[in-house]
């Protein structure tokens, strides 16, 4: 029965994400397939291989209990993100469990709180590379994710997040949709990803002002500014982000 359900889990999905590719934009695919395995929501996002930059997160969370995330800073002290920033899969985390062990923390008592008065009980992380970008899927359901597959839950939710994360597509020009708490996440003007993208072809500031008419002062004041929306103060860097988040290509 469980292969059954596990092969049919598996077609569904690649047609929705397929769907969703045609249309553009795989996110509302990356969603409906959370739903389908019995997700209430999906968090994915994406670090750059190597160091702490962030390049981007999103979420299907009620956009009420984000505004509350956000605005009352519980990302600072959340510990499922605190683990995809290390690099460190969360196997299964229940909320209430927690709760119990955070009566002290008052910011961390209102994470959890929160978490269970929007039914989002259970967390489930898996962290993947792919072409020097680590990404992390985040799946919560309501009920104990153990019971969605019985002893084939964990082998579901490997191989299901591995689709998806092959299949994310970063938020782009919508920042609104990337939700980087407590890391810049900025768009670029149209004359900063050029620079961005002449100095990824291998062009000196010099070539760049030439190429676009520009002095090379104003060309070192534009990266300057494009690393500063990046929130990074290395060029590279800011390039390399820039590429992630779907901003800037060559």
């Amino acid at each position: 029965m469980f292969r059954t359900r596990f092969a049919n889990l598996l077609i569904d999905s690649v047609d929705l994400l397929t769907d969703a590719r045609a249309l553009g934009d795989t996110w509302p695919g990356v969603v409906k397939v959370a739903h389908k395995i019995g997700a209430k929501a999906v968090n994915a996002g994406a670090l750059l291989e190597g160091t702490n930059n962030v390049a981007w997160m999103r979420s299907s969370m009620e956009m009420s209990w984000l505004v509350e995330y956000e605005d009352a800073g519980l990302y600072t002290v959340d510990p499922i993100l605190h683990a995809a920033l290390a690099r460190r899969r969360t196997k299964l985390y229940s909320v209430e469990k927690a709760r119990r062990s955070h009566i002290g923390d008052p910011q961390s008592a209102q994470l959890h709180d929160s978490l269970i008065s929007y039914r989002y009980r259970y967390f489930m992380s898996q962290n993947w590379r792919d072409n020097g970008v680590e990404k992390c899927v985040v799946l919560s359901t309501e009920d104990d994710p153990t019971h969605l597959f019985g002893a084939g839950t964990a082998r579901a939710f490997s191989v299901v997040s591995a689709l998806l994360s092959q299949n994310l597509d970063p938020p782009g020009e919508h920042p609104t949709q990337g939700w980087v708490w407590g890391f810049p996440y900025d768009s670029l003007s149209s004359r900063e990803k050029d620079v961005l993208s002449y100095m990824g072809l291998g062009m000196s500031t010099q070539q760049i002002a030439d190429h676009m008419i520009l002095q090379d002062a104003q060309v070192r004041h534009l990266l300057d500014r494009a690393c500063k929306a990046m929130g990074t103060h290395q060029q590279e860097q800011a390039l390399a982000l820039a590429m992630t988040r779907g901003l800037v290509s060559l």
